[in-house]
């Protein structure tokens, strides 16, 4: 039996950000080139890359080396297939799910998946993004807003249900006019956590942006592909969303809502033991319970 599991542990994306120590100025103007028009800027011609990076064609041939390919083809086709997998809809990714996995092997075959996509999530996420994360959310001095998609939004509760109980002004938006009404209001003292995955959705884009306008700490989860947000938010953080089902998974995202939330409790120390406290006792008195 086959695996559904692409291998994307090596996306353009992270071998970059991995390398961005190593590049030298020119060769940063030509990776944030990239990632600003991730993936398009990649497809042009080294000559149009150059142009774009304000560099010479020799610097994008040493960057391109330096990120861990042999040609500038190889880092194309490499782009492609990200291509590829980045707009994948449902009904591709069925038909290779239908031709993976058989019946009597379920168990197995969907626990490998899981198992793997959740302990790649782990392997491939930037130590430095998690912890400027945990710090923004538990330094904030303003609220905190929540936002997801067409089914991230059930994370974007998630993430909201978790970190109300731990610090206070924390609110989860499901309809997008309200998340609107809460980007009027808010400044640079708020932060954004949006949940976008493959099969982007423009409104979400548009709110970040809008968001990011007033100076707001945007905080994306998002997958190894990258949504649009990337090019603008502050702090990404993708996770492998790999499933046996034909819908893209959630389990590798909700792992790092419940890391970046014991961080939050973990720095925020007995400010987060307190408000869990009276958060329990008044719980109990409203269900009308001892505690």
């Amino acid at each position: 039996m086959t695996d559904v599991l692409d291998d994307v542990s090596g996306t353009v994306a992270a071998r970059i950000r991995e390398a961005m120590g190593a590049l030298s100025a020119k060769e940063r103007l030509v990776a944030r080139a990239v990632l600003a028009q991730y993936p398009v800027a990649g497809l042009e011609t080294t000559a149009s890359l150059a142009e774009i990076a304000n560099v010479s064609v020799p610097t994008v041939v040493r960057f391109v080396s330096k990120v861990g390919y042999p040609s500038y083809k190889q880092f194309q086709s490499r782009l492609r297939e990200e291509l590829a997998e980045k707009t994948a809809s449902p009904v591709v990714l069925e038909t290779r799910s239908s031709t993976s996995s058989k019946d009597d092997e379920l168990v197995p075959w969907a626990s490998r998946i899981i198992r793997t996509s959740l302990g790649n999530t782990f392997e491939q996420l930037p130590e430095s993004e998690v912890q400027a994360a945990v710090f923004a959310l538990a330094g904030a001095e303003g609220s905190i807003h929540t936002f997801g998609g067409r089914f991230t939004h059930v994370l974007a509760e998630y993430a909201a249900l978790n970190l109300r109980a731990i610090r206070q002004r924390v609110y989860y938006h499901r309809d997008i006019q309200d998340a609107i009404a809460a980007s009027v209001e808010m400044s640079k003292r708020d932060c954004l956590i949006i949940f976008d995955v493959r099969r982007y959705q423009p409104d979400a884009v548009r709110l970040a942006r809008r968001v990011k306008e007033g100076r707001g700490t945007i905080v994306l989860i998002t997958d190894p592909w990258m949504s649009p947000i990337a090019e603008f938010a502050d702090i990404v953080l993708p996770a492998r969303v790999e499933a046996p089902s034909p819908l893209d998974g959630l389990v590798g995202p909700m792992a790092v809502v419940e890391m970046i939330v014991a961080g939050v409790q973990l720095l925020l120390g007995e400010k987060a033991a307190d408000r869990l406290r009276h958060w329990e006792e008044a719980t109990a008195y409203v269900e009308g319970r001892r505690l």
